[in-house]
């Protein structure tokens, strides 16, 4: 079971981000998006949260407690949805706000595609362009 939800969540999050990358412009694409992660990936993550609650020994004080949550799968599922569900939404603002802004189209791909890849090294990587190329801080 694990295993499948792990395929869908994978493949559910790798359309939104072609989606997010292809179509930014789309007039449809932050609804879509916007939906997509609050009733299919939260959705799942909170699923996963309510039928496995205290099911695994660990906490998140410290390393060695977190270190003990992820030994089991299912936990490992839960924190992978979570990941999935935060780095497409750090995407659609980074998207948005590129549009808002006037962001270059071929500064802002790259951006997109480190954010789907390493999540905050992508937000790094905006928030330094909209600096050092833009010269503005939000």
């Amino acid at each position: 079971m694990a295993e499948k939800l792990f395929k869908f969540a994978n493949t559910f999050a790798f359309l939104c981000w072609i989606l997010l990358i292809v179509f930014p412009h789309w007039q449809h694409t932050n609804r879509v998006i916007i939906y997509a992660t609050a009733i299919g990936l939260s959705s799942l993550y909170v699923y996963l949260i309510v039928t496995n609650f205290g099911k695994t020994k660990g906490n998140f004080t410290t390393l060695r407690g977190v270190t003990k949550l992820f030994e089991d799968p299912i936990n490992v599922l839960t924190g992978w949805v979570h990941y999935l569900a935060f780095d497409l939404m750090t995407g659609l603002y980074i998207s948005t706000h590129a549009f808002e802004t006037g962001f270059h189209r071929m500064l802002l791909i790259p951006c997109l595609l480190l954010t789907f890849i390493f999540g905050p090294a992508g937000w790094l990587l905006y928030v330094l362009l909209q600096i050092l190329v833009y010269g503005r801080w939000f």
